[in-house]
């Protein structure tokens, strides 16, 4: 495997930056950024529909959640694995949280019992000399009843 084990370690921690933002705009509704952090060709599986390429749909289609829905991602245990030069693997756990009486709230909102814990797999790829997330897939080993 090419490069020192500090650049190794760099490009790790980079990537998992890139993962801990992904979730940290989606929560926050910055899609486009979100997006921005996306490789052209990279595909975001999510949980409830189909795989959404990243690009236009995927800002499309994040923006049909509705406003009125709080969520959170709560990211543990995360590591990241570099697989050969430039491309990286990053797994770990995720635990959702969601509230939606079906008002627009501005503070905080009732806390109520996770809705999940899922199991990450997502794989990054250097491209251009930019660290990308090329997919971003997971699955649900517990869900709230």
């Amino acid at each position: 495997m090419e490069g020192s084990r500090v650049e190794r370690n760099l490009d790790c921690e980079t990537c998992l930056d890139l993962v801990r933002r992904f979730y940290l705009h989606l929560d926050r509704r910055e899609y486009e950024q979100l997006d921005a952090l996306m490789a052209r060709d990279g595909v975001y599986f999510r949980p409830h529909g189909r795989p959404i390429p990243a690009g236009a749909t995927l800002v499309e289609d994040l923006g049909e959640i509705p406003p009125t829905k709080r969520i959170v991602h709560l990211l543990t245990n995360l590591h990241a694995e570099q697989r050969a030069a430039g491309n990286i693997k990053v797994s770990g756990y995720m635990t959702v949280f969601w509230h939606d009486d079906g008002t627009l709230h501005t503070g905080p909102v009732p806390l109520g019992v996770a809705r999940s814990i899922r199991e990450l797999d997502i794989e990054l790829q250097k491209q251009e000399g930019t660290w990308q997330i090329s997919k971003i897939e997971n699955v649900k080993l517990m869900e709230a009843t």
